[in-house]
């Protein structure tokens, strides 16, 4: 039976959501040596490899990680698949430039509102990406055109996100109709994600008729709160996470930019409709009127006006069974493509 090595370092968030899911899909057709500073779920064909990391880099303890990590590599069979790039993996690249290894790369750009540091980070991992790796992936064309040169002329593999299969969850949404329609906006709070264009659209929107929960990390105005209002400001864990999507009709992603998000791709893993502006790889995941609706950004009247048309009960039904279909195709795809770039 044919191996892959995955490796993920970062245990929380999206990032860990991504590999494994990836993991679990890709062991029902090969095995999966899953190295990661965590103990991930127990699937079959998926052979879990913990390796402890200290959460400041700089730490000495960090070098037995490395040494660790060399022994399972030179030890176990297969490509390597890394789901995304982490600090401490840099001292791997002379390594891995010497086995077939694929790298995922999210996003080209870092987000408006990050840290300088995380910025200046993600630019010299892209440097040092293109000058020792070879083979990439990114989930939509959009990225891809987005990359330095350097990692352009490597012709990344354009392999759309993996749509999540989540745990089962907690709950569930009402019928539409029966009491108002729930609304979700999850994840980090940047100023890029648009909280006060959601804001101004649940303005123009009937306060009976309507419910919005605003659920992550970030600083929250406390005007935005209202009656028909929830806001979570805190970091979400993966339980709580599974029964907000599942209670609610209808995700929210009122972004000014972006270049793609893993929250529409939870919120299609949960049968979720994605209200979403029209902003960078999201229209190859959305389409509008089908699985979810498309806006432009900064537009509250648009926002709301999409917010109304899925909350009728007709549309809302017709948006849901094309979620349900595009899921289930997401999966064959992507894992025929990941173990198509990973072996052939």
């Amino acid at each position: 039976m044919r191996s892959v090595i995955l490796i993920n370092f970062w245990d929380k968030g999206g990032m860990r959501h991504y590999a494994d899911a990836v993991a679990g899909a890709l062991g029902e057709r090969v095995r999966v040596h899953y190295i990661a500073n965590y103990v991930p779920e127990d699937r079959p064909s998926v052979i879990a490899h913990r390796v402890p990391l200290h959460r400041t880099m700089l730490h000495p303890g960090n070098l037995l990680t490395v040494f660790r990590l060399v022994r399972l590599l030179l030890r176990l069979p297969g490509p390597v698949y890394m789901t995304s790039d982490h600090p401490v993996l840099v001292l791997l690249y002379p390594l891995l430039a010497f086995r077939r290894t694929v790298l995922v790369i999210h996003d080209a750009q870092s987000h408006q509102g990050e840290r300088p540091a995380k910025v200046w980070f993600h630019r010299l991992h892209l440097n040092l990406f293109a000058a020792v790796l070879r083979r990439f992936v990114v989930h939509s064309q959009r990225i891809a055109g987005q990359l330095p040169w350097m990692i352009r002329r490597r012709n990344p593999a354009v392999i759309p996100h993996l749509t999540y299969r989540p745990k089962e969850t907690l709950g569930n949404a009402p019928p539409v109709g029966e009491g108002p329609f729930r609304l979700l906006f999850f994840g980090r709070i940047l100023a890029y994600k648009g909280l006060d264009t959601l804001h101004r659209a649940m303005a123009i929107l009937p306060e009976s008729e309507f419910h919005l929960t605003v659920a992550g990390e970030g600083v929250i105005s406390s005007v935005y709160a209202g009656s028909n209002q929830t806001v979570i400001d805190r970091f979400i864990a993966d339980e709580e996470m599974y029964r907000l999507f599942a209670e609610c009709h209808a995700v929210v992603l009122p972004y000014k930019a972006a270049s793609q998000s893993g929250v529409a791709y939870m919120a299609l893993a949960h049968g979720k409709p994605v209200i979403s502006t029209r902003v960078g790889a999201i229209p190859e995941v959305i389409h509008h009127q089908h699985n979810g609706y498309l806006v432009p950004p900064d537009d509250p009247q648009a926002l709301a006006l999409a917010i109304a048309g899925a909350a009728d009960p007709r549309t809302y039904a017709s948006l849901c069974d094309h979620v349900m279909q595009e899921t289930r195709d997401n999966r064959a795809l992507v894992i025929r493509r990941i173990i198509e770039v990973c072996f052939d």
